[in-house]
């Protein structure tokens, strides 16, 4: 669950601190040992963020790993969310358009454009305004979030066709999402710390192996790309689905990401990653719930895992990938 809401900045700073600390004291002890047990399983064939939840990524060679996710230029993946005029999010489950909204970035602003849309753009590390500062909910998660103004939310309503939607970004100063820390599924827990901005999982990665994709493909009669599953690290693992028992990462030489459960598959999946509208034969989600669905998760097939990075730091294209396996 969430850390409780708070409209204290000093209390959520002093949280994110101890956090932060418990997290560190926890895996630093064990760091060492673990070193030797690494393998090699890959190397990073792509690197992506995904500024706006559902909206499209931006392809990257080089960026930061951090606590909160991939951060490049000093913006975070998924910390900008669109949502209603009550808080609530919006998802390309039920506006698939917004896949084709794209993102770049300069120095000082975030620019966003979409078909048939003028460029909007926003600054892209706004200070803390809490007169602008809105309660807002991603699934369970009740967070908070700055607005972005008029004038965003003019732009996403027409292209959307919808009154009275919103764009709010997650400032350093507000409430994150926290991972779940009951035991998962999958073996490994959450810790305290284990945070995202308004990622669906609650925490900062996604990785994904791309010889799971190629897999996919060979039971399709049209192939998709690891876009449609809108990783943040691709891998070109040697066999299929080998990431189910990786447990640990290591990137190059310093950065440690701990594998927290597999990812469950929704129908964002059978969204164009161009076009942004949904396939008519429910492709290809519809063939992976027949070779990737497991009891004890439900109906939902998985591919790709979840992880948090322990040991941040710099990752680019090319980097070697070890892991610890269960």
């Amino acid at each position: 669950m969430p850390f409780g809401f708070t409209d204290d900045p000093a209390s959520i700073l002093a949280t994110l601190a101890i956090s932060s600390a418990l997290k560190y004291t926890f895996n630093i002890s064990s760091w060492l040992s673990k070193k030797k047990q690494y393998e090699l399983v890959g190397n990073i064939t792509h690197i992506n963020s995904y500024p706006i939840k559902a909206c499209g990524g931006i392809a990257l060679k080089t960026a930061d790993a951090t606590s909160l996710g991939i951060r490049v230029n000093g913006f975070y993946d998924r910390h900008w969310l669109v949502t209603k005029e009550n808080g609530d999010f919006l998802t390309a489950r039920q506006y698939p358009q917004l896949v084709a909204v794209s993102t770049r970035y300069t120095d000082d602003q975030l620019v966003i454009t979409a078909p048939g849309m003028t460029e909007l753009t926003v600054p892209l590390r706004p200070s803390t305004d809490r007169s602008k500062v809105i309660r807002c909910r991603v699934w369970n998660n009740h967070l908070e979030g700055q607005d972005c103004g008029q004038e965003a939310s003019r732009w996403f309503s027409q292209y959307l066709k919808v009154e009275g939607i919103r764009l709010l970004v997650s400032t350093p100063e507000l409430m994150k999402s926290q991972a779940n820390s009951r035991k998962n599924a999958w073996g490994n827990i959450a810790l305290p710390g284990d945070q995202g901005g308004y990622q669906d999982e609650c925490c900062g990665f996604l990785i994904m192996n791309q010889a799971s994709v190629t897999e996919l493909n060979n039971h399709l009669k049209k192939p998709v790309t690891y876009r449609n599953f809108r990783p943040n690290i691709v891998i070109d693992g040697k066999t299929a689905f080998e990431e189910d028992n990786w447990k640990e990462l290591l990137i190059g030489r310093k950065v440690h990401i701990r594998m927290l459960e597999p990812c469950t598959r929704c129908l964002v999946t059978t969204v164009d990653p161009d076009k942004g509208v949904k396939s008519e034969d429910g492709e290809p989600l519809k063939t992976l719930s027949t070779i990737r669905c497991y009891k004890k998760y439900g109906k939902s097939p998985l591919l790709g895992m979840l992880g948090t990075a322990d040991e941040p730091g710099k990752i680019s294209l090319g980097d070697p990938v070890y892991a610890i396996r269960k």
